[in-house]
């Protein structure tokens, strides 16, 4: 039989030291950080083993700093993410096998329902447990609206809806089964929502785009179309946007050849930027100013976090990892830039010997 075990890890960029943020009997991961700085939420599952039980784990939160344990404050659930406000924590629950949208105020100690319609399940990989998209749920930059992707009726659309459950709305107008959308990301000037699309080619071929649409008009245009998988990494103020993409045809999840683009959203341009070696497509995260770009790599069989400045230049290796049993989850910024949280996992096999067997 396996057995997965996961603690969550900060590293400090400004001196490179590594620390324990979450550890416990069981496997945390998946962290968020509060807008201010001081309260790190994350989930927690019991026995965690191939990813089946991601989502029926606890979440909790845990002030830095500072010797008290960390809180439970909602189970079976995953996903949590800060309002920009830091006053609510967003998480996805399933009811029966529907996900939605939940939410949390920390200060009130109230969890409340913000869809009722599902949502896209979010997607993974296994080893490590990454996120596939930066963003699957996506917080307006003042709190007042969530976006999301979902498909009803077989057809998959980009819907808001305000952060208190009302005024659910499509901003796509998708009819197409075959054309899929996801990952809908805010500029920070809330004015742009920039999403993934996937469909097939004539020749039966996957065709992946980035489209921006601007919010207020629900008007949308592909501005990057290509023919590998396209993953959105962040932006950058109101007009830069930077995204990932593959180099052919490769597994997805494990560490590869990955291509950094960056996009002008006025101009509709995009500019290579950078070839990153044995990278996990899967995570590589923006800063919050925009200036930086924090990655895992798989280098002499070891994964370690690796930095690199928005405008390219060298990679700087911030960690300092050893074994190749050691597999780093998905990275998540601090809001001053200054710090990268992560977690650590490691799979091991265990063999058991029956006795007395009759």
């Amino acid at each position: 039989s396996s057995k997965e075990e996961s603690d969550v890890w900060a590293v400090d960029l400004r001196t490179g030291k590594e620390s324990v943020a979450a550890s416990d009997i069981h496997s945390e991961l998946w962290a968020d950080l509060s807008p201010d700085g001081k309260t790190l939420a994350y989930q927690s599952i019991k026995n965690l083993s191939q990813g089946d039980k991601l989502f029926s784990g606890n979440i909790y939160t845990k002030t830095l700093g500072e010797p008290a344990a960390a809180v439970e404050v909602v189970k079976n659930a995953g996903l949590p993410q800060w309002s920009p406000d830091g006053k609510s924590l967003s998480f996805v629950r399933f009811q029966g096998v529907t996900p939605q949208i939940y939410k949390f105020s920390p200060a009130g100690g109230k969890e409340s329902a913000v869809t009722s319609s599902g949502v896209t399940p979010v997607s993974y990989s296994l080893l490590p447990y990454n996120r596939t998209q930066a963003s699957d749920i996506s917080w307006s930059p003042d709190g007042s609206r969530i976006a999301f992707d979902a498909r009803r009726n077989g057809v998959s659309n980009i819907w808001l809806i305000n952060q208190d459950g009302t005024n659910e709305t499509q901003i796509t107008a998708n009819e197409n089964k075959e054309l899929i959308h996801s990952a809908p990301l805010w500029s920070a000037d809330g004015k742009t929502l920039a999403y993934t699309t996937r469909d097939k080619t004539p020749d039966d071929r996957f065709r992946y785009a980035i489209n921006l649409m601007n919010v207020d008009e629900k008007s949308a245009d592909p501005i990057y179309v290509g023919n590998s998988f396209i993953r959105l990494i962040g932006w950058k103020g109101p007009g830069e946007l930077f995204a990932a993409t593959l180099e052919g045809e490769s597994a997805f999840a494990m560490p590869t050849a990955v291509s950094l683009v960056k996009i002008d959203a006025a101009k509709r341009t995009v500019v290579p930027l950078k070839q990153l070696k044995s990278a996990y497509l899967y995570n590589i995260h923006l800063s919050g100013d925009g200036k930086s770009i924090a990655f895992v790599s798989n280098r002499d069989e070891k994964d370690n976090v690796w930095l690199l400045s928005s405008a390219g230049g060298d990679e700087k290796q911030l960690t300092n990892n050893n074994d190749s049993r050691l597999y780093f989850s998905s990275l998540s910024w601090s809001p001053d830039g200054n710090s990268l949280f992560f977690g650590k996992q490691l799979r091991f096999s265990l063999l058991s010997m029956l006795t007395n067997q009759k």
